[in-house]
């Protein structure tokens, strides 16, 4: 009897003084860029006949929560079937870029198009891109 109490309170130790031992961080995942891609109609509706041409606005924005890094950054676009891009044009809207310098723009597979830059791009900036 005299053991088993014995026993109980050296395991009732070791539970209180784990208790109070600091937990073991898990290291956190380290903060990335990450994007939010919306594709606008200007004019929202495109009236057959329209005298005015209609264009797209493209705004990819960093939603992460780090810089992009070195690497080129690449946003694609593709347009709603029966639509040809021509002309785009696109902007890095971060204070940090280059003398808002136009980006490189070019269409791909008739609908798509591809704008890239390697300027860094932090969270909450955008690279806005329009096309008619």
């Amino acid at each position: 009897m005299i053991a088993r109490k014995a026993l109980l309170a050296v395991a009732a130790t070791c539970c209180a003084i784990t208790a109070f031992l600091p937990a073991t961080a898990s290291a956190a995942p380290s903060p990335q860029p990450a994007w939010a891609i919306t594709l606008t109609p200007m004019p929202s509706n495109f009236a057959a006949g329209t005298v005015r041409t209609p264009q797209y606005l493209i705004l990819a924005t960093n939603v992460g929560a780090a810089d992009t890094d070195a690497t080129t950054t690449v946003v694609k676009a593709t347009l709603p079937s029966g639509l040809k891009p021509v002309n785009p044009s696109a902007e890095d809207t971060d204070p940090r870029a280059a003398a808002k310098k136009e980006l490189a723009c070019k269409v791909e597979a008739v609908q798509t198009i591809v704008c890239e830059t390697d300027e860094v791009v932090g969270p909450g900036r955008v690279i806005k891109a329009e096309t008619e």
